[in-house]
């Protein structure tokens, strides 16, 4: 499957966090709704995404997001 462009808008399609471990506090990443764009790409979650309030890329798959 080709991949989406970097720098492709999209949106989230759902809430996106990760609950406290014993190695990290709990993390929000993005909320459904929120705009954002691609910004690269992993192996594990298939993108590298950023929403727009927030400076830092993280992973995300594609059935996490749609286009803009």
């Amino acid at each position: 499957m080709k991949k989406l462009p970097i720098g492709t808008r999209i949106f989230f399609v759902k809430d996106l966090f990760c609950e406290a471990s014993g190695d990290h506090p709990a993390m929000f990443f993005a909320q459904q709704g929120e705009s954002g764009e691609i910004t690269g790409y992993n192996n594990f979650e298939g993108y590298m995404v950023k929403r727009d309030s927030w400076p830092t890329s993280f992973g995300a798959s594609r059935n996490e997001f749609e286009i803009k």
